[in-house]
């Protein structure tokens, strides 16, 4: 074997090996805990959306608000409650509401925030330990409720980023 045909498969296997470990470190392979929820309420403070996913505003709002957090010093986590779901075409409009879940509900994190109830009802509840990058809660609780005969209301969903490698999803469930 040439000298240049090894080096080249220790390259190619080294960036392999990197793939799969940088997909294992973000949670790639860590399964999704997946139950039934009863009625399901949040309340969350931050700015409503309506427009594009793709928009760079809307990404701004989740920089706002997690910033805002920051800023206040306060316990709580960015959330996105979407009355309609970008699905997989991302240049329609959506409507979205992007806030904080904070535990001292007494907080006002800024001025132009607005602080809002949401009632889901019951749900499919996902949770995943992974980077949102590489995720895979959504296909699990599709495939959950295929599996299951669970009719899911494909607009509304609750998301909650607990952390850089902790995911929340809430689907509410059509009786």
């Amino acid at each position: 074997m040439k000298k240049s045909t090894l080096i080249g498969l220790i390259f190619i296997g080294g960036a392999i090996g990197f793939y799969f470990f940088s997909y294992w470190n973000k949670g790639g392979f860590n399964s999704t805990t997946i139950e039934i929820r009863g009625e399901t309420n949040i309340e969350l403070i931050g700015l409503e959306y309506n427009g594009p996913v793709k928009n760079p505003k809307f990404g701004s709002y989740f920089d706002e608000v997690e910033d805002a957090i920051e800023d206040k010093k306060t316990a709580g986590h960015v959330c996105a409650y979407f009355y309609s779901s970008p699905g997989s075409e991302n240049n329609l409009p959506i409507k979205a509401f992007v806030g904080a879940h904070l535990k001292d509900k007494s907080v006002l994190l800024r001025d132009s925030f607005e602080r809002r109830g949401f009632k889901v009802g019951r749900t499919l509840h996902g949770e995943q330990d992974a980077n949102l990058m590489v995720a895979s809660i959504y296909d699990d609780l599709r495939e959950y409720a295929q599996e299951n005969d669970i009719r899911l209301d494909s607009n509304i969903v609750l998301e909650q980023y607990v952390s850089d490698n902790k995911m929340i999803v809430d689907i509410p469930i059509l009786e």
